[in-house]
C-alpha cells in the first residue's frame, strides 16, 4: 500500500510525488465524474474546495488533495489493488525466471549423456541467445537505430514492425464489418483506450519492459548461481565439437567472445591449446577421452572453459539485463513525474475546484423544485482554457457576426477570441490557411471549432478536428463548441441529445484534450 502524506494548503510545499495508484485512481475518478450530472458535483467539490484549500494548491497538489478527500474513496483503493497486483506479478515473474534460469544449466550440467558438455550450443543459447534478444530491446527501446541493415537481426526487426503495423489494419477491417450499432459503441471504447494510449502510452510501455526485464534478469541470474553451486556437487566436463569448425577457427571465435574482459580478466579466456585439447567426436565415449594427456601436471582441459563460460553468462546475460532494469525503473518513475494532467476532464475539475459555488435557492427550498429563472452558479459558466489566446474557427453556415462571437466568448471563455476564422467552405484553401496559422503558432493558442449544434458530426467535421488536433499539437485546449437558436435568433445551451451525439462521435478520436461543449453556458442547478 502506498503512504499518504497530509495534504498541504501552503503554496511553498511541493506536491508528493505521484505514484502509479495515484494515476489509476484520479483517471478513474474523473471517468466516473464524467457520467455525473453537474449539480452533484458542484456541491461535493465546492465542500472539498473549502476543505483542502483549493485557492493554495495549483496543479498535481491540487488533485491529489481532491482525491484523498472525496468522500466515496474506498481504503484500500482501485489503484492501490492495481499496483499490488503489478508487484505481485513482478514477484511471480521473478520466482519463475529463477526457476527457469536454474533448470536450464541444470539440464545441460547434471545429466549424464557420457559426452562432455558441448561448449559450442551452450554458449549459444546461454550468451549469444542473450546478445540476440539484448539487440532485439535496443530495438524495440530505440527505434532510431538501424537494425534493420544487419543480416537476419535486420529480418526480425522488419518482421516485428510489420506486424505491429498489421494489427491495427486488421482491426480496422474487422470494424467496417460489425453491425452498425456495435460499431459506434467499440469505436467510441477504442477511442477511450486511444485516448489513455495517447496520455500515458509511455508508462504501459516502460511498464512492460520492466516486468520483461524482471524475468529476464531473474532468468540469467537463476542460470549463473546454478553455474556456480553445481561444480561443488558435480564434476561437468566441457569440451567442444563440430563438423565444419576446426580448433584454429573456434579459438577466433572465443577470441572475439572474450574481448569485453579480456583486458581486465584474461583468467577467463581459453588458450589455443585448450581449445585443441577438449575436441571430441560425437562417437567418443565418456571413458575414451579421460584418457588424453592433461596439458600440463594437475591441469584439467576439461574444466578449462568454466571461467569462460561463467564470465560470458555474466557479461552477455546478467550485466545488460541489470543495465536494461534500471534503464526501465528509471523511466517509469520519469514517465510518472511527467505526467501532466492537463487533459479535458481536469480543465472540467479545476475550474469546479477554483471556481466558487453560488447556490441560489433560498434555503429551506426543495432541491427538486423549480429553479428562478436566470439562476446560476456564478461563474460556473466560464471555460478556463489556460492562459494563451484563442483562436475561433467557424464552419461554413454558422451565421454568427464577429460582434455575436466575440460576446458570446466573452461569457463562455472570459476572454475574446483572438482571431476569427470561417472554414469548412467550399475553397478548402481557406481550411488550409488556418491549419498552417495554427500549426506555426509555436504551441501557443487554443482553438474553438464553432458548428451548428444541429448538425449530425459527419465525417467532414470529423476530419477536421483531426486536422486541427495536428495542427494545434500535444497539450494544447480544443474546444468543438455547439451554436444553438431559438425561434428569436438568441444563443441557446445545445440540446443534451445534440451534445451527446457530438461527444460520442469524437470521443473516436481519442483526443485527451478535446472537449464539446455548449456555446452557449447551461444553468445549473
Amino acid at each position: 500500500m502506498i503512504g499518504r502524506e497530509p495534504m498541504a494548503t501552503d503554496t511553498s510545499k511541493r506536491a508528493r510525488r505521484l505514484q502509479l495508484a495515484d494515476l489509476i485512481d484520479l483517471e478513474l475518478a474523473l471517468l466516473r465524474d464524467r457520467e455525473r450530472p453537474l449539480e452533484e458535483l458542484l456541491p461535493r467539490d465546492a465542500a472539498i474546495r473549502e476543505q483542502i484549500g483549493a485557492d493554495q494548491l495549483e496543479g498535481r497538489a491540487l488533485y491529489l488533495a481532491w482525491l484523498e478527500a472525496r468522500p466515496e474513496r474506498a481504503r484500500p483503493s482501485t489503484g492501490q489493488r492495481a499496483l499490488r497486483l503489478v508487484e505481485m506479478l513482478g514477484a511471480f515473474l521473478a520466482i519463475a525466471g529463477l526457476a527457469l534460469g536454474a533448470s536450464a544449466v541444470v539440464g545441460w550440467l547434471v545429466i549424464d549423456t557420457g559426452l562432455p558438455v558441448n561448449v559450442v550450443n551452450f554458449w549459444l543459447v546461454m550468451a549469444g541467445a542473450q546478445a540476440f534478444l539484448a539487440l532485439l530491446w535496443l530495438a524495440a527501446v530505440l527505434p532510431g537505430l538501424r537494425l534493420r541493415a544487419i543480416p537476419l537481426l535486420g529480418g526480425v526487426v522488419a518482421l516485428l514492425q510489420d506486424l505491429a503495423r498489421a494489427v491495427p489494419a486488421a482491426a480496422g477491417w474487422l470494424l467496417t464489418h460489425l453491425p452498425g450499432s456495435s460499431r459506434g459503441a467499440l469505436l467510441e471504447e477504442l477511442g477511450q483506450l486511444r485516448c489513455l494510449d495517447w496520455l500515458y502510452g509511455g508508462l504501459r510501455f516502460w511498464l512492460l519492459v520492466r516486468a520483461s526485464q524482471v524475468f529476464a534478469f531473474a532468468f540469467n541470474a537463476g542460470a549463473a548461481l546454478a553455474f556456480v553451486l553445481i561444480p561443488y556437487v558435480d564434476d561437468p566436463a566441457f569440451g567442444w565439437r563440430s563438423r565444419l569448425l576446426d580448433a584454429e577457427e573456434l579459438y577466433e571465435v572465443v577470441e572475439i567472445a572474450s574481448l569485453p574482459w579480456s583486458p581486465v580478466f584474461p583468467e577467463a579466456s581459453v588458450d589455443f591449446d585448450e581449445v585443441r585439447a577438449t575436441q571430441y567426436s560425437s562417437v567418443q565415449r565418456r571413458l575414451e577421452r579421460i584418457g588424453r594427456q592433461p596439458l600440463g601436471e594437475g591441469e584439467d582441459p576439461w574444466a578449462a572453459w568454466w571461467p569462460f563460460l561463467l564470465v560470458s553468462l555474466l557479461c552477455y546475460g546478467l550485466a545488460p539485463r541489470a543495465v536494461f532494469l534500471t534503464v526501465a525503473a528509471a523511466r517509469v518513475r520519469g514517465e510518472l513525474a511527467r505526467a501532466s494532467l492537463d487533459h479535458a476532464e481536469f480543465q472540467r475539475l479545476r475550474d469546479r475546484l477554483k471556481r466558487p459555488h453560488v447556490e441560489t435557492r433560498a434555503p429551506g427550498a426543495d432541491p427538486d423544485g423549480p429553479r428562478p429563472e436566470g439562476a446560476g452558479q456564478g461563474e460556473e459558466g466560464l471555460l478556463d482554457l489556460g492562459p494563451g489566446p484563442i483562436e475561433a474557427l467557424t464552419w461554413c453556415g454558422v451565421g454568427l457576426d464577429e460582434a455575436e462571437l466575440a460576446e458570446a466568448f466573452e461569457a463562455r471563455f472570459g476572454m475574446r477570441p483572438s482571431l476569427v476564422r470561417e472554414v469548412g467552405g467550399i475553397d478548402a484553401a481557406a481550411d488550409h490557411v488556418a491549419l498552417d496559422a495554427l500549426a506555426t503558432s509555436g504551441g501557443k493558442v487554443a482553438a474553438a471549432l464553432i458548428v451548428e449544434a444541429w448538425e449530425p458530426p459527419v465525417a467532414d467535421y470529423v476530419d477536421f478536428v483531426r486536422e486541427l488536433r495536428t495542427a494545434l499539437g500535444r497539450g494544447r485546449p480544443l474546444v468543438v463548441a455547439l451554436c444553438n437558436r431559438g425561434e428569436d435568433g438568441a444563443l441557446l445551451p445545445a440540446e443534451p441529445r445534440q451534445a451527446t451525439q457530438w461527444r460520442r462521435r469524437l470521443a473516436e478520436l481519442g483526443d485527451p484534450w478535446l472537449r464539446v461543449e455548449s456555446l452557449a453556458a447551461e444553468a445549473s442547478a
